[in-house]
């Protein structure tokens, strides 16, 4: 991993915090590019551009999707949409117009929630549905190329956002999911 990058978006959450403590603990060789919602608004009309401007700027060779908006029926649908499915696919149209010149990952963060949905977290539910259609689809678009997509679909994992809502049961810990996506990135 000498001279190599990982971006990480949603850096400060729970997932991404513990990903980040990963790759400083691992790799003190490595390039680390972090963002939170404050320094990467990914609800932004915007957010395409600043996306964009940061993956040419960084030139990362992993890009880890880690925001996510956890919500009931109550969410807002434009804020569910464009953090859960809108930035991972802004990410992907980046590279179908910027063809990668070298090897990358990317990696997104789905939930098991994408199967059968949640009665009460219906859109939730259908936001990681249509992200796990782009991922599938996005395999295939890029097959053959310098651009390798993975996907994580764990259960429900304890974090801030999810115990605002009360709902922990049978949670995961974040570092369990972290380590996994450390893994499959790594072939180990």
């Amino acid at each position: 991993m000498k001279n190599k990058s990982v971006m990480i978006l949603g850096a400060t959450g729970g997932v991404g915090k513990e990903l980040k403590s990963i790759f400083q603990n691992y790799h003190n060789d490595i390039k680390i590019f972090s963002y939170n919602s404050k320094s990467l608004n990914l609800n932004s009309n915007n957010s395409n551009k600043k996306l964009y401007n940061k993956i040419k700027k960084n030139n990362p060779d992993i890009i880890i999707n880690a925001s996510g908006v956890f919500g009931n029926n109550k969410i807002n649908y434009d804020k569910i949409m464009n953090i859960n499915f809108k930035s991972n696919w802004n990410i992907i149209n980046f590279f179908i117009t910027n063809k990668p010149k070298k090897r990358v990952k990317i990696f997104f963060i789905g939930s098991s929630s994408y199967r059968g949905g949640r009665k009460d977290y219906m859109l939730y539910s259908a936001s990681k549905a249509a992200l796990n259609s782009l991922y599938a689809s996005s395999v295939q678009f890029f097959n053959n190329s310098k651009l390798s997509i993975h996907i994580i679909n764990p259960k429900k994992i304890d974090t801030k956002m999810i115990r605002s809502f009360k709902n922990i049961n049978n949670a995961i810990h974040p570092k369990y999911v972290a380590k996994k996506i450390y893994k499959i990135l790594f072939n180990l």
